[in-house]
């Protein structure tokens, strides 16, 4: 594997990030909020829903604080070709198994429609007059409803917010990228999308999906998860605070656009990166980490080491001077792979990182496509 340029990245939580300026989304309205909430509590309840496109969510896991575990994800967005260019979006994080508000037993606190919360069905046909989205006054008398007197827990994670997508796969797929912050543990995702900018019936989306968050915040020594990205790009100034929830991907002063599936064609150059938690420190807070690449072809046989990179280091020859993991530094490596002369086929790149001080390894893998050019 002696194609592959590796490039290594040190990223700090407290350093500044770098990149152009995007213009931040209208934020939501409350009759929209009330209507994504509807969506994802039908959602929960197990009823039947038809949206207008197929969403699917593709996140990373990275050590955050509060031994949470960070997770920046893209959202792709499928068969609705120019649709939810803009869009408001809700997300919601409920224990797995949990059934939505309208499921939750009534804790016989009373909100101010006089129904004990849980009791009262969001915005179903029956309580309301008329047809179509809900009203302005619908809205307001739900959210009021939702939050009047409520002594429960909420979620481990709820939010609504504007979005604004961006076109790919020459405008048959819209992506956009956010992050969150959970617990380890095992929860039940929901996403639902409403479009703004088309009139009369809005265009709108729901997604419910497992999701397993491992727990990062361990003692020893631990890899994030493997980021495969269709390209990296460097930027040029810091990133205004109010983006950094769009742009969760930006590591020091790269930016890398996770790639939209693992399909590549052979001249393309396959871009991965991860960071490295947990390695022992010696006085100075150096590291002696050693990181190897070995590149694997499967068939139904089994699979064929193809070869291996040269390891690369994490130590005080190839780090700069001041490094230190004691402050907060981490170590975020990236290796980047061009494809040409490899055949086309079903391929695994393994990541073994061993701790020279201490012995510990760590190791993730990672499966692509290649589909020929």
């Amino acid at each position: 594997m002696t194609r592959a340029a590796v490039v290594v990245a040190v990223v700090a939580l407290v350093s500044p990030a770098f990149a152009q300026s995007r213009k931040e989304p209208k934020r939501i309205g409350l009759d929209e909020q009330a209507l994504l909430t509807q969506v994802v509590d039908a959602a929960a309840e197990g009823k039947h829903t038809e949206g207008n496109a197929w969403l699917t969510w593709a996140p990373h896991f990275l050590r955050g604080p509060d031994r949470k575990t960070y997770i920046p994800f893209t959202l792709k967005i499928e068969e609705a070709p120019g649709a939810f260019k803009s869009a408001a979006m809700y997300v919601r994080v409920a224990p797995r198994g949990d059934l939505g508000r309208a499921g939750k037993k009534a804790d016989g606190v009373q909100n101010v429609l006089g129904v004990a919360n849980g009791e009262m069905p969001i915005n179903s046909p029956e309580r309301r007059q008329g047809s179509g989205a809900p009203t302005a006054t619908d809205a307001s008398l739900m959210l009021r409803s939702l939050t009047a007197k409520n002594a429960g827990q909420g979620y481990p994670y709820e939010a609504a917010y504007g979005i604004e997508t961006v076109s790919a796969k020459n405008g048959t797929v819209a992506t956009l990228q956010s992050g969150l912050a959970l617990p380890a543990g095992e929860y039940d995702l929901y996403i639902a999308l409403l479009e703004r900018e088309r009139k009369g019936d809005k265009r709108w989306a729901v997604l419910k999906q497992p999701i397993t968050v491992p727990d990062l915040a361990t003692s020893s020594l631990r890899m994030s998860s493997i980021i495969l990205a269709e390209r990296v790009e460097e930027l040029s100034k810091p990133v205004p605070v109010s983006e950094q929830p769009r742009r969760p991907y930006v590591l020091g002063s790269s930016e890398l656009v996770p790639a939209l599936d693992d399909e590549f064609e052979s001249d393309e150059t396959l871009h991965v990166a991860f960071v490295i938690y947990d390695a022992a420190a010696d006085q100075a807070g150096m590291p002696d980490v050693r990181v190897e690449y070995r590149m694997f072809q499967q068939n139904f046989a089994g699979e064929k080491l193809l070869g291996a990179t040269a390891p690369q280091t994490f130590d005080a020859s190839s780090l700069p001077a001041g490094f230190d993991l004691r402050t907060g530094q981490q170590l975020a490596a990236m290796q980047s792979l061009p494809l040409a002369g490899y055949k086309p086929g079903t391929y695994r790149l393994a990541i073994r990182v061993t701790d020279r001080r201490t012995g510990a390894t760590a190791e993730e893998s990672l499966r692509f496509v290649l589909i020929g050019s």
